[in-house]
Formats: C-alpha cells, sequence, structure tokens
C-alpha cells in the first residue's frame, strides 16, 4: 500500500509543479502579445493583423484562471492525501517531504494570488 501512496504523492505534486509552470507560461506569453500588440500599432500595421493579436491575447488570458482553478483542485488533492499519511515511514520519505514542500510552494502562491485580487 505505501508504495501506492508514495506513487500517488509523485503523482500529485508533478501535477501541481506542472500548472504552476503552464500558468507562468501563460503571463509571460500574455505580456510578449501585449508588447506585440503595441509594436503593431505603432507601427501602423492593419488593422485585421492588431485584430487577430488581440484575440490571441484573448485566448492566451483566458487560460490563465484556467489553470489557477485546476491547480486549486490538484493542490487540495494533494492536501487530502498528505492528511490521509499516518504511517510513519511513508512520512520519513523523500517523496512525501518533497510533495510537502510543493504543497507549501503552492500554498504561499494561492495565497499571494488572492492578496491581488
Amino acid at each position: 500500500m505505501s508504495k501506492q501512496i508514495l506513487k500517488q504523492l509523485n503523482i500529485k505534486s508533478s501535477a501541481c509543479n506542472r500548472l504552476l509552470k503552464d500558468k507562468n507560461y501563460y503571463d509571460k506569453e500574455a505580456q510578449e502579445q501585449i508588447q506585440v500588440i503595441e509594436k503593431l500599432k505603432k507601427a501602423n500595421e492593419d488593422s485585421a493583423k492588431i485584430k487577430k493579436q488581440e484575440e490571441v491575447l484573448q485566448e492566451t488570458l483566458l487560460m490563465i484562471p484556467d489553470c489557477i482553478n485546476r491547480l486549486k483542485h490538484y493542490h487540495s488533492d494533494l492536501k487530502k492525501l498528505l492528511d490521509e499519511i499516518e504511517e510513519q515511514s511513508i512520512i520519513d520519505s523523500q517523496e512525501f517531504q518533497n510533495a510537502k514542500k510543493v504543497f507549501d510552494n503552492i500554498q504561499n502562491f494561492l495565497n499571494e494570488q488572492e492578496q491581488k485580487k
């Protein structure tokens, strides 16, 4: 049973890390897209080209809340799993310690997001 729990810890913490990376990627992509649009406007480019880039920006911006919602879901799943573990050998494992660290990092990130609102 403990191998299965360790595997679940790895899966859930990896999912949290991936979603946080995705969210940061979309933030960066949105900033770059804003710069592209500004350059196009300054260069008096075709309005259709500008409009297309604005659509790309909107699609990117829609992905950010989606990433955060999925991150909250996986973070909650990881918390439930961490809370259920009572076996000392698992608690002492590197996988548990890594999962706990990921959980704390994501918790800090989510707290920062709430403060920005």
